[in-house]
């Protein structure tokens, strides 16, 4: 017998698993949450600068995309 073939042993079967039943999150994606979120990471002292940057665009990004309505700053 070929000595690379010699060690080889069947494959054991294994059982079933159950699959895991899982429900939706409520409300999750709501801009509220979103904004909630990113403003806990730009305050977040355990934060680094890069993400503290990537916290505030997000929630720039998020009340950008908000209905609002636009105002005229000119004085």
């Amino acid at each position: 017998m070929l000595p690379f073939l010699r060690n080889q042993k069947e494959g054991s079967a294994s059982e079933s698993v159950e699959p895991t039943k899982r429900n939706p999150d409520l409300d999750d994606n709501s801009d509220d949450s979103l904004l909630g979120a990113s403003i806990e990471q730009l305050l977040s002292p355990a934060s680094s600068m890069a993400e503290r940057i990537d916290a505030l665009k997000a929630a720039f990004q998020i009340l950008e995309n908000q209905p609002h309505s636009e105002v005229s700053h000119n004085g």
